[in-house]
This record gives structure tokens, sequence and C-alpha cells, in this order.
């Protein structure tokens, strides 16, 4: 920034869409309770927060079966049930966002960026986390799992956020903290900068080719800034 006024753009991005878990909020405890909460229902032993993470990411039913090693659709929908009645009740416990995250969307807004959160949260828990963490002000639109679109990596939430926006694909920017993300992005030909404090290391994310890797929101917004944060071709 010049002598610390708006933000520069010289990317040319009209749109960033956030992930949530992992990129702007640290809410992996909370989950970890939920699920350590369903396995000791059944006598089953604890999962460490790592061991939890690893499963977030792709929405609920994936995480059980991840967590689960199991397929049986009938054994996931009850543990659906029981995980999400227990997350309910306690959703934010320890949930936080991440270091120079509200800076950030401060900026962003007040250069006139588009924002927006895709999630694979469910949309009730998503709004409430958001609205209760002082940040929902900063979104144009904020939209987690629900049956209006499908879930990431899908590209429909993209799609119409592009269309809302009036923004062109290469105009808009996925940031995220997992390969969902970048299946996501990639799936509607939209760049995608990943930060690496969430649920992936450096090293995991860079084998399947983001367009940036950052270490903290505070660089992210520098190289926005600078233009160093992608190599992205200015035309679709």
């Amino acid at each position: 920034m010049r002598n610390g006024g708006l933000l520069r753009n010289p990317l040319g991005i009209k749109l960033i869409v956030f992930d949530l878990d992992g990129t702007l909020v640290d809410a992996f405890a909370d989950i970890a309770a939920a699920v350590n909460h369903m396995l000791a229902l059944d006598g089953k032993p604890a999962r460490s927060v790592d061991e939890v993470k690893r499963h977030v990411g792709r929405g609920v039913r994936m995480l059980i079966a991840g967590i689960l090693g199991t397929t049986d659709e009938t054994l996931i929908d009850e543990k659906v049930r029981v995980l999400t009645d227990y997350y309910r009740k306690y959703p934010i416990r320890e949930a936080r966002l991440y270091e120079g995250v509200q800076r950030a969307l401060e900026q962003l807004d007040e250069a006139g960026l588009r924002l927006a959160v895709a999630s694979n949260k469910p949309d009730a828990l998503t709004q409430y986390l958001l609205q209760h963490l002082g940040i929902a002000r900063y979104f144009d639109w904020i939209i987690g799992q629900s049956e209006s679109f499908p879930r990431k990596p899908d590209p429909a939430i993209l799609h119409y956020l592009v269309e809302q926006s009036k923004a062109d694909p290469h105009e808009a920017l996925v940031v995220g903290d997992s390969p969902t993300d970048i299946e996501f992005a990639r799936a509607a030909r939209m760049p995608v900068a990943c930060v690496t404090y969430g649920q992936c290391t450096a090293d995991e994310l860079a084998s399947f080719g983001p367009d940036a890797l950052v270490s903290s929101m505070d660089e992210f917004v520098t190289r926005f800034d600078d233009g160093s944060l992608l190599r992205w071709p200015k035309q679709a």
C-alpha cells in the first residue's frame, strides 16, 4: 500500500471467494470435540485435532466416513445426526480468527473488492460463526452447504458468484487451504491462492499446483497489493 492508503489492485481482481475452516477461522478444535463426542457414545477412542483436521473440507458426511473408515450410508446418516446435534450446541467454544484475517478483510473491503465465503460447513453454522466472530459484515455473499448448491469442489457456487458480481472468471480469486479448494477453483477456471497455516502444509499444497502459497493473511495482502501474488493471464 502507498503511504497506508487503499490497497492497489494491479491484478485487476474484482471478486475474492474465501474458504472458511482453515482459511479464515480455526475451528478445528470444536470440530474435533464434536467428532470425539460421537466416538465416545460408541466407546471408541478419541482422535486428536490433527487427525480430525485431515478429514475436514468436503462436508460432514465425508468427515464421518473418513473418521469411521466406512461407506455404510445408513451408519453415516445416523452419525451425521449425532455429530451435527452436538456441534450446533457447541459451535464456538474455541473457534477463533486466524492472525491478520480481520485486518485483511477490512483492507480488501475498503478497496472495493466484492467478497464471499463458500464453505462445506452447513449454511446456518457458517452464518452463525461469521456473525459471532464479527466478520460477516465484510461479505457480500456467505454460502454454506445446503440444498441450494452442491458441495465443493463442484463449481456451481463459483459460477453463481461470478454471475452475481459481474466479474469474469479471470477477475475472480479463490482463497483456501486444501486440495478441495484448488479443485474448486480449477473447475471454474479461476486462479487460487492457498494459505499454509490451515489443513495442509506448503509441500502438500504445492503438489496440487495452486497459483500462490502464502504463510499468513498479512503476506496475502502485501502480495495482492504489489501484484506479486499470482502468475495468471489477464485474459481468460
